[in-house]
């Protein structure tokens, strides 16, 4: 006898727990095996649904554009099948905008400047720079010379218009003045172009370039060539000028006959230059010059007869003379064999002598008679003069 006792072999079950985050694999999975016995062997899993281990990735960044500020949400799939959220809140990111104060002495570039730049989240970066003047500007005025070639020129400072007082003025190579509100003047300037140097507290400078203007010319003329008299005469003296004289003055004065008069009589005793300095009504004046000859020789006339006794304009002995002799000192008259007939001294010239042909109160006889006489001039020589003189009856 086989006998066979069978028992029942236990089956085999094993319970499994799992979580998932996708939705499709929640629920409970039966596994049929086969145990060592052969027998039925049942893996049960029941997976739960576990939300939290979906993925989500918050971002956080900023932008420029108002047109991207918000919340955008991407959907993803995890390598482990679930979804995986990446969520991005966008903000506005501030615009950088940077204030500078500068100062400048060129009026050009006072303003205010902007430069466009980006800041580290890429957006615009302002660079203001507001740019104020601290330079100066003046306002002159000048005169020209008045009287040509002379030092009367003027060169006034008005207004410097700074906010950086004092200022310290240069005008050429003049000592420096300092400007505190009140005009400066530089007088007694020639024609020229001159700099203007200006320097204000803050270190700014400015030139300017300040024309002083010649005077017109004044044009006299008295005559190139010397002009010859004859000691005694005179000679008239006319200036052509471009101008109206009003004060003449002439130098030398000796010899002339209105030495206040532009036109006037000269009467030279010797040799010299007359300068005329003649005046307009500005009281400019300009000088003119000529040379006047003396001919110093002596003019002396005597008739060589007289008409004794005749009672007629040649019945005494005259010496007619030039204007350059201011006295017959002495006269003479001499007979033929020397001796004394007439003497007679300090006698006019041009007017008849006291001689009138008689000796001792007689008629004396016809015949040639010798004559001297001594003359002074109105330069102060003595010329001695000799001739003979016939007797009528």
């Amino acid at each position: 006898l086989v006998i066979t006792t069978t028992s029942l072999a236990p089956m085999s079950q094993t319970q499994l727990a799992a979580s998932s985050c996708n939705p499709s694999l929640v629920g409970v999975d039966t596994l049929i095996l086969a145990n060592y016995y052969g027998c039925d062997s049942l893996v049960i899993t029941n997976t739960l649904f576990d939300p939290s281990t979906i993925a989500i990735t918050p971002l956080f960044v900023k932008n420029c554009d108002p047109a991207l500020v918000g919340v955008d949400t991407v959907l993803l799939t995890s390598v482990a099948g679930c979804d995986s959220l990446v969520i991005t809140t966008t903000s506005l990111a501030p615009m950088s905008q940077t204030q500078l104060a500068a100062t400048t002495c060129d009026l050009d570039l006072v303003g205010i400047d902007t430069l466009l730049l980006a800041n580290q989240h890429g957006c615009d970066s302002l660079v203001i720079t507001s740019t104020a003047y601290i330079g100066l500007d003046l306002e002159t005025s000048s005169r020209n010379v008045f009287c040509f070639g002379k030092n009367d020129g003027f060169i006034q400072l008005d207004t410097v218009w700074t906010a950086g007082l004092p200022v310290e003025m240069k005008l050429g190579n003049k000592p420096a003045q300092t400007y505190t509100g009140v005009p400066l003047t530089w007088e007694n300037l020639s024609a020229g172009v001159y700099s203007l140097l200006a320097t204000n507290a803050a270190g700014c400078s400015m030139s300017r370039e300040i024309t002083v203007d010649e005077g017109l010319t004044l044009s006299l003329d008295l005559g190139q060539a010397p002009a010859t008299v004859h000691l005694g005469d005179s000679i008239w003296v006319a200036p052509v000028a471009d101008f109206q004289i009003t004060t003449a003055e002439w130098s030398p004065l000796k010899g002339v006959t209105c030495p206040g008069c532009a036109a006037t009589f000269i009467a030279a005793q010797q040799s010299a230059t007359y300068t005329l300095t003649a005046f307009d009504a500005n009281g400019c004046s300009t000088s003119a010059s000529f040379t006047l000859q003396v001919d110093q020789g002596i003019r002396v006339y005597v008739p060589n007869a007289i008409h004794a006794g005749s009672g007629g304009p040649n019945a005494n002995l005259t010496i007619f003379a030039g204007p350059e002799v201011e006295r017959i000192l002495s006269l003479q008259v001499f007979d033929r064999w020397g001796s004394l007939v007439f003497a007679q001294n300090d006698l006019a010239p041009n007017a008849p002598s006291t001689w009138d042909g008689t000796y001792n109160g007689k008629l004396i006889n016809p015949g040639v008679l010798l004559w001297i006489c001594q003359a002074k001039t109105i330069d102060g020589r003595v010329v001695k003069m000799s001739g003979d003189i016939t007797v009528l009856r």
